[in-house]
């Protein structure tokens, strides 16, 4: 990660598109990356990219429509095979190829079909795990470019294994000669190779508090902690009955730090994913009364004192319109943690305040 593989790509894709004529990019990625890929290309080559989604109907009007750049996930590639050999891609881009680590799964076999050369001319596949755990591993990734770069498999395990007189495989040999076979059709860049040209790292913390609702899971769960542990340090011994019990309650204990409905799939109360949502420059409301704003300028010097404010004027009426009434009847009664109006959940199922946030 932050090597520069996407960029990379795009960057590729735009040459093959200027000097080569590639007009149709098929770019195959995780779910949870299609959007990213689409953000991308439309900021660093100035093109257009279509994300492919919903159903199959719909899949099918998007994959006639006209599109530089197509993006699709492994599981609808699979479901649209016939589909992609209709718009016949002249680039594809595989991100995240260890997806296709397993030469016998269905998605390997469609992604290699349509890799062939006679079907699309470029291929182009990144992965930051090439190899993880077996050398066939990186057969199958490295067949989607070149099907014959390695040559026949068992010649190649037969040369770079090395097994026991059991059979088992107990590591390698000769894997320079495996890297001076890939140079030509491999790129590698190692995080040594690009720190200079990254900006320093900075670490930020932000403390968020529990809620009281999250409070009350997260203190029955270190009961248990701590009960288990006392027994361990007075006998010595942790059985493994307890071992489980002890994960578990751990887990519990941090699965009520992001929000409550981990445990019990009926509230949602937590801040945490709030403050990831919400900028820094967002405008802030302080707890005591309807009337007191700050825009940005609210300062507090502890997460449960009181806010300062720097202006006391009207509240917005878009923000206005965002609150709960509910709420802000009893803003007064509220705890220091409901200061923002987010577009987030209350008690009452309206948007404009926290989920603590009670009448």
């Amino acid at each position: 990660m932050g090597l520069g593989k996407t960029v990379q790509a795009i960057a590729a894709a735009e040459l093959l598109a200027r000097h080569l004529g590639v007009q149709r990019v098929l770019v195959v990625c995780p779910t949870s990356l299609k959007h990213q890929w689409q953000r991308e290309i439309e900021r660093f080559a100035g093109r257009q990219a279509q994300v492919l989604q919903g159903l199959r109907p719909a899949r099918q009007g998007q994959w006639r429509e006209d599109a530089f750049c197509k993006i699709t996930n492994y599981e609808s590639l699979v479901r649209d095979a016939d589909l992609v050999d209709a718009w016949a891609p002249e680039l594809l881009i595989v991100d995240e190829a260890q997806r296709v680590k397993n030469w016998n799964t269905i998605a390997a076999r469609v992604i290699k079909r349509i890799a062939a050369p006679a079907a699309c001319p470029y291929v182009i596949v990144l992965t930051g795990t090439p190899l993880e755990n077996r050398l066939e591993e990186l057969i199958s990734i490295v067949q989607l470019v070149d099907q014959h770069r390695l040559g026949p498999t068992w010649q190649l395990l037969q040369n770079h294994l090395q097994v026991d007189e059991a059979g088992r495989v107990v590591g390698y040999r000769d894997l320079g000669q495996i890297g001076a076979t890939l140079a030509p059709v491999l790129l590698r860049r190692r995080k040594a190779e690009v720190l200079a040209q990254l900006p320093e790292r900075v670490d930020k913390t932000l403390f968020v508090p529990l809620t009281p609702e999250q409070r009350v899971h997260h203190d029955e769960n270190g009961l248990v902690v701590t009960r288990i542990v006392s027994r361990w340090r007075k006998t010595g011994y942790l059985s493994d009955v307890d071992q489980r019990r002890l994960q578990c309650a751990l887990q519990n204990m941090r699965m009520t730090c992001n929000s409550t409905w981990l445990l019990d799939h009926e509230t949602d109360h937590g801040h945490k994913a709030d403050e990831l949502l919400t900028p820094p420059w967002s405008t802030w409301i302080c707890p005591g009364t309807r009337r007191c704003w700050s825009s940005a300028l609210a300062v507090s010097t502890a997460w449960g004192s009181a806010m300062a404010c720097r202006s006391s004027t009207s509240l917005p009426r878009a923000a206005s319109k965002r609150a709960c009434s509910r709420c802000w009847r009893s803003r007064s009664r509220c705890l220091p943690v409901c200061w923002m109006a987010a577009t987030v959940r209350c008690s009452c199922k309206a948007r404009g305040c926290r989920s603590s946030c009670r009448a």
